[in-house]
């Protein structure tokens, strides 16, 4: 037993040297080391240079010679937490703290994996050292802070020993299979969230080899491009988990890939009889596409019939909930195109703009985390140029990890190294902006990356948005700040963004009051409110937010006109029932005219209010 110890240690003493010559390293350095000492230079060091020393450290942590970035867990099993579908088994969730929009979300996953045996380090050694380009872009693909390094590298070998020259011929589909199914409650998760049908009971899903197997076993009839297609959008097609005979099903009836698929939405007939009973003429049967094709369903219905036809042809897509300016909840469909020369595009149907469906959140296949559907558009854009994002992604990990040990200067210069490298790598973007906020960066500087963000971000508002609070801090005077607000809402009005113009306004509100500027406050509160309070929950808590102010300042007379104009422009009800913004407005009008002397008034809002919420339920 000593004796084979002893062999292996040796065998992998000499697998690391020689992993390290590979990279042009240094067998004795330390790779955290020699990437820190890189990144302490007066600018940022070409990509290339921090690349060696980042895979050699990627390697030790994949074999657990060295440690991995951590995230704080806890078990999901607290008020408000995510439930487990049935049969997805215990849920590993993390409160983090969400940085495009300074709330907390929820990460979802499964227990970590054992590290890899002695035999799995050996076959994954081989087939690396007759593969070294494979092993790199492995390497890099595979993050630390979100991926299962080590079940990471289990899928794509068993990918690999199963179909060894198809594996080869797929090599992007292969790495998105290996940082997705690497935690497959993620992936159960993922395919059931928003569907009650699949969540109610035990549900059978393919299998990892069963789902690769099929793109293997049709790629004549996959979406043109597809084995070219980035890893990073190919994860939202290898995160179906599909059963092989409903996808056969879609290829019976569909045949081929066309650009427009995601419009098979709109062949299934809705059906209304689910709005109120909830089973609707599906009821008794199975939850199948054919079903669904046959019997209708509802929005969320139409997106996962969507979702499975796209994803079964090799489109990346997903399934997107949000809600509307009326309250009422929504599903639509997205997915990604190559549009030629304008690269790689994110689309949508069943997103109706007459709802003002603004936004949503959907689940990242690779890492769990719940993010903004409209980041895959941005993640698209940046795959357009996917060398370069790979370098952006690489300044932006060498910054994040090792921010311990890092100068502040330093930071900076890697996170500005990735932003102008590939304008879309959002993860630096953010940690740019935090940088802004702490302020790292001198103002000239600052101000010209909030210039290049608005340049390059015009079609992604939530980002912009998501990114105001963080540049906000350029500017030390009061003045300043409203002007910079003014001039950023003037942007959210020109793209029809009404609910970001009131969430703009909440922080301009409180901008002034933390300047000891209620008088400023007091001037955007009333102009916003008849503004944007009719729009949806953001405006609805403008308006609570501008209540608040002018009770403060002894002024709540002042609220009762625009109050009225907004509500008077907000629906009422939405599709099951009232609208709760329109509520909220109505009751805080209500409660004004009684403060202030008209009962008469206030009685005749209390009684809409009653009748509303009478009349309008089931409608």
């Amino acid at each position: 037993m000593f004796h084979l110890r002893l062999f292996l240690i040796c065998v992998c003493f000499l697998d690391c040297a020689a992993l390290s010559r590979a990279w042009g390293g240094d067998v004795d350095a330390n790779p955290t080391e020699a990437l820190v000492s890189l990144a302490q230079g007066p600018e940022a060091p070409p990509a290339a240079k921090l690349k060696g020393p980042f895979l050699q450290l990627q390697w030790l942590r994949l074999t657990g010679e060295a440690p991995c970035p951590k995230r704080a867990v806890e078990q999901g099993n607290g008020p408000g937490a995510l439930k487990p579908a049935a049969g997805l088994g215990p849920l590993r969730m993390a409160k983090v703290q969400e940085a495009h929009e300074d709330r907390k979300t929820t990460v979802v996953g499964g227990e970590p994996s054992p590290p890899l045996s002695a035999d799995e380090k050996a076959r994954l050694q081989a087939w690396f050292d007759a593969k070294p380009k494979l092993r790199d872009r492995f390497l890099m693909a595979v993050n630390a802070a979100e991926d299962d390094m080590p079940n990471a590298a289990r899928v794509a070998l068993a990918l690999h020993e199963k179909f060894p020259k198809d594996s080869e011929a797929l090599e992007n589909l292969l790495l998105a299979f290996a940082v997705v199914w690497d935690d497959e409650v993620i992936l159960r998760f993922l395919n059931a969230m928003g569907v009650p049908e699949l969540i109610s009971k035990p549900v059978t899903v393919c299998t990892m080899e069963e789902a690769f197997g099929w793109y293997v076993n049709n790629q004549a009839k996959l979406c043109p491009g597809f084995k070219a297609m980035p890893w990073r959008l190919l994860t939202y097609v290898a995160s179906d988990t599909t059963l092989l005979s409903e996808r056969e099903w879609i290829l019976k009836k569909y045949g081929t890939c066309r650009p427009n698929l995601g419009t098979v939405y709109s062949e299934i007939e809705y059906d209304m009889s689910k709005i109120r009973d909830g089973k609707g003429k599906l009821a008794g049967h199975e939850y199948t596409l054919a079903n669904l094709k046959q019997y209708g369903g509802v929005c969320r219905d139409q997106a996962y019939y969507a979702r499975a036809v796209c994803r079964a042809f090799g489109l990346p897509a997903y399934m997107a909930g949000g809600v509307s300016n009326a309250g009422g909840g929504h599903f639509w469909v997205g997915w990604v195109l190559n549009d030629g020369a304008q690269g790689y595009q994110l689309h949508s149907h069943g997103r109706y703009q007459d709802q003002k469906y603004f936004t949503a959140r959907i689940i990242d296949p690779q890492s769990g985390w719940f993010i903004l559907d409209c980041f895959v558009g941005i993640e698209a854009r940046g795959m357009s140029e996917e060398e370069s994002y790979e370098d952006a992604d690489l300044y932006y990990r060498v910054s994040e990890e090792n921010a311990a040990a890092l100068p502040a200067q330093a930071r900076v210069n890697l996170l500005i190294a990735a932003v102008r490298k590939n304008p879309y790598c959002r993860p630096a973007w953010l940690a740019l902006g935090d940088a802004t906020a702490a302020g790292d960066l001198p103002r000239a500087s600052a101000e010209a990356q909030w210039q290049y963000l608005q340049t390059k971000f015009k079609e992604y508002p939530d980002f912009t948005f998501s990114m105001l609070g963080k540049f906000s801090k350029i500017f030390k005077t009061p003045l300043e700040k409203l002007n910079f607000y003014e001039a950023t809402s003037r942007i959210f009005q020109g793209l029809r963004r009404p609910d970001l113009v009131a969430k703009l306004r909440i922080e301009e509100i409180d901008m002034c009051v933390a300047e000891n500027r209620k008088d400023l406050a007091v001037q955007v509160a009333l102009a916003a409110v008849k503004e944007s309070a009719g729009e949806g929950a953001e405006g609805a808590a403008l308006a609570k937010r501008a209540v608040e102010l002018l009770r403060e300042m002894g002024q709540p007379q002042l609220a009762i006109k625009p109050l009225q104009d907004a509500l008077n422009m907000m629906p009422k009800t939405n599709y099951r029932g009232p609208s709760p913004h329109w509520i909220m407005v109505a009751e805080l009008l209500r409660d004004l005219c009684k403060d202030t002397g008209d009962v008469k008034k206030a009685d005749a809002l209390q009684g809409e209010i009653e009748h509303i919420k009478k009349t309008a339920v089931g409608h």
